[in-house]
């Protein structure tokens, strides 16, 4: 193949290419098998020495090997074949990856033959080496995500100004319509984050998930609801109730024109989009939610910026079976849960049990968390929600802030939320103590901002 002896050629004579596509090449790639013979040798030499190879030194380590002499005399006549013209490195680069990508999918489609015809044999007869028929999507999804990652890392000492600019920008953030969540998450959750919803049960976990996806597709955002607990409609049924701002209980005396109109007053052909799919409890993990999101966005041209998980604790982990450890089997679930958003670019939220002495508490900790401690270990917020008969009778929750990379848990670590059950809606409600607590937290970091000059402080 041409594209072959042109990657060689770049590999031995252009460094800048040898950094940018070396760490992407796998022996597979190479169909022919006096190719793979060279690129082996190449990357033998490389480990052995730390530095990029020479068409000669490849020759000597041929005439050391063991490879047939006709795979030998092969390969010199294509290492003396070699031209060592400049190219283009944007272009050369682009058509390695383009290879790559090719060589990928060629690999995992023969594989996928491999293992499916193993699968056809009788159980006596299989050979135990071919993995099961199950990794043949992880198989064909690992090679579709083949790609070149030119991205090196931040600099921290150069990108100071850029770095800052990032603190001020709240692009990257997906607010909320309660200005008290986005005063403690400093204007919303942000793309890639695993946040949690933790309360006992039948207080309100998805409830409150319910509640945020509502506001989320009032304000324009793409939400996908997986739910392995409620039935598609009854999830449907929730945000309904919410949009319309009628109790679900009312919905038996509805009319069917009453309901069209007055969905037709939130004008939902201009506002966000939610989709909502089910599974079975325990019986979806990462790589149903992968698949379900690149259908989403082949067939339907959607993409979530924010997925609710409901809820993470009866999931299952792609990577692990079963494990009597619930601390390892939960991270590992809560991982890939978070993974997956970091993948998709996309806000994560779910819910979480409290355990019997968390449940009754009004002073909720991460130790409190009934699945296991792995989810706190991995959640980059953690929301607990309090409801006693006298907070019941209020129409009001208390929440904690049990975990937070947003921002400083322990100020504003408590408040308060309204809470109407029969329209799954979480609303601020008047609270004067509340309001002084937010003001005072405010006035101290003026204080601080007015307070700040250079020449003042002193560093250690």
């Amino acid at each position: 193949m041409v594209i072959t002896k042109t990657i060689f050629s770049n590999l031995f004579s252009n460094r800048e290419y040898f950094k940018k596509v070396f760490p992407y090449l796998k022996n597979e790639y190479f169909e022919n098998p006096v190719d793979r013979a060279i690129f082996k040798l190449i990357k033998q030499h490389v480990i052995d020495n730390r530095a990029i190879p020479s068409p000669n030194a490849i020759k000597v380590a041929f005439e050391r090997s063991d490879y047939s002499e006709k795979v030998v005399e092969e390969a010199f006549k294509t290492l003396r074949s070699l031209e060592k013209v400049p190219e283009d490195l944007e272009w050369i680069v682009k058509e390695t990856e383009k290879f790559c990508k090719e060589m990928a999918m060629d690999d995992a489609i023969k594989r996928s033959i491999e293992i499916q015809n193993n699968a056809e044999k009788e159980p006596s007869k299989r050979d135990k080496r071919i993995p099961d028929i199950g990794t043949i999507p992880e198989l064909m999804q690992k090679a579709l995500a083949v790609s070149f990652d030119s991205s090196i890392g931040m600099d921290w000492n150069e990108d100071y100004v850029a770095r800052f600019k990032s603190y001020q920008d709240k692009a990257d953030k997906i607010p909320f319509k309660l200005d008290i969540l986005n005063r403690i998450t400093k204007g919303g959750v942000e793309r890639g984050t695993l946040n949690i919803i933790l309360a006992g049960v039948n207080v309100g976990k998805s409830l409150g998930m319910c509640s945020l996806a509502t506001d989320y597709i009032l304000d324009g955002w793409n939400v996908l609801y997986i739910t392995m607990e409620m039935s598609e409609e009854m999830v449907g049924k929730r945000i309904d109730a919410n949009m319309i701002d009628v109790d679900m209980d009312d919905f038996d005396t509805l009319t069917e024109s009453e309901f069209i109109k007055r969905l037709k007053r939130k004008n939902i052909d201009q506002i966000g989009k939610l989709k909502v799919k089910r599974y079975p409890t325990g019986g979806a993990n990462c790589n149903h939610f992968r698949n379900l999101l690149d259908d989403l966005r082949t067939k339907q041209d959607f993409k979530p910026d924010v997925v609710m998980v409901d809820y993470l604790g009866i999931c299952s982990s792609s990577r692990m079976r079963y494990s009597e450890n619930s601390y390892t089997l939960v991270k590992a679930i809560a991982e890939e849960v978070r993974g997956l958003a970091v993948e998709y670019d996309y806000a994560c939220w779910s819910g979480a049990q409290l355990n019997r002495e968390g449940a009754k508490s009004s002073d909720v900790d991460m130790t409190d968390t009934a699945e296991s401690f792995g989810l706190p270990a991995t959640a980059d917020f953690m929301l607990a929600g309090v409801e006693t008969d006298e907070l019941a009778q209020m129409g009001v929750q208390l929440f904690k802030q049990v975990k937070s990379r947003y921002g400083d848990k322990n100020k504003i670590s408590k408040f308060k939320l309204g809470v109407l059950k029969g329209r799954q809606r979480w609303y601020e409600k008047a609270d004067p103590e509340q309001e002084a607590q937010v003001e005072k937290d405010d006035n101290t970091r003026r204080s601080k901002m007015d307070n700040i000059d250079g020449g003042d402080i002193q560093w250690n």
